[in-house]
């Protein structure tokens, strides 16, 4: 027994057929032309080195008297991908005493915290910054303190600006270090 859908459709045959044709065209010509404009920017920014999809990442420094301190941090980052935070403090002739770094409170925001490490041995926050301190290093002259911190889902472009600081022993800056960061949906 033959029913209605053994039988084929034919666009053209209906009064408004040749108009439906030209909507699929044109729906089909759009989407062509948006994925290929998404494969094209991604080509571009591999070769190229150009920020548009992941994560790029750069490094800030800053030194004043026997610290430098550096920073790599996210540049540019997409909602949910882990994103760098890696702080290095460096002191000429070492650490004789437990090691302070303030970072702006407001930056973590964008992110989702899941680890630091090391722990820090004492820390506190004002209203505007997270104040850690960690055990000097037991060798050498270098503290490397990293964040493993993942980009929050964003529906729109967001963006933050976080400044670290290294205390002195004297409780005052030695270095300090500015970054922004922009997530994108």
């Amino acid at each position: 027994m033959a029913s209605v859908l053994d039988q084929p459709v034919h666009v053209e045959d209906d009064d408004d057929g040749e108009r439906t044709l030209r909507g699929r065209r044109r729906t089909t010509l759009i989407f062509t032309v948006v994925v290929s404009l998404i494969v094209a920017v991604a080509f571009v920014e591999a070769l190229l080195d150009l920020p548009g999809y992941g994560v790029d990442s750069a490094t800030s420094s800053a030194s004043r008297g026997d610290d430098t301190l550096a920073v790599r941090y996210a540049r540019v980052t997409r909602g949910q991908l882990v994103s760098p935070l890696e702080v290095r403090v460096q002191r000429a002739g070492g650490f004789q005493a437990p090691v302070t770094v303030t970072i702006s409170s407001a930056y973590f925001n964008l992110f989702i915290t899941n680890d630091l490490s090391p722990q820090p041995t004492f820390e506190t926050s004002t209203e505007s910054s997270d104040i850690l301190t960690f055990d000097p290093p037991p060798t050498g002259e270098v503290l490397d303190i990293t964040w493993d911190i993942v980009a929050k889902p964003s529906g729109w472009f967001g963006s933050r600006t976080g400044r670290v600081t290294v205390m002195g022993e004297d409780g005052r800056p030695t270095a300090s270090v500015s970054f922004h960061t922009k997530v994108r949906p």
